[in-house]
């Protein structure tokens, strides 16, 4: 038994195919935001990690390591990791070490990534 109430017309078609678009684009840029911040956080656990415990310490911090990061990271990744962005990235997991166990816990799951 078809009613009108079981038809979906036109109008209800672009209407429902519009808010579901809306609605996954925000959920789909949330979760970039969070990745993005995810991997910020990633990078300055690395290098103040790296500059604890690593071998090359020494030798790469006297020839200033984040311009030396900098540029192997820009031409291995593109834009976007300058020096300033690494010494950023290093003072945002200083400000916020805790956020490791919550991000991990609720948003992404971390274990491909090699800590």
């Amino acid at each position: 038994m078809n009613t009108d109430k079981n038809k979906l017309g036109f109008e209800s078609l672009v209407e429902l195919c519009e808010q579901t678009q809306t609605e996954l684009k925000k959920k789909a840029a949330r979760f970039v935001d969070i990745a993005l911040v995810v991997c910020n956080w990633l990078f300055g656990w690395y290098i103040e990690k790296f500059e604890r415990v690593g071998v090359e310490r020494a030798e790469l911090y006297g020839k200033k390591l984040m311009t030396q990061l900098s540029k192997e990271f820009t031409s291995r990744l593109g834009k976007g990791v300058s020096r300033r962005s690494l010494n950023q990235f290093c003072c945002f997991y200083q400000c916020y070490k805790e956020i490791g166990q919550t991000v991990s816990a609720q948003s992404l799951q971390l274990s491909d990534i090699k800590m």
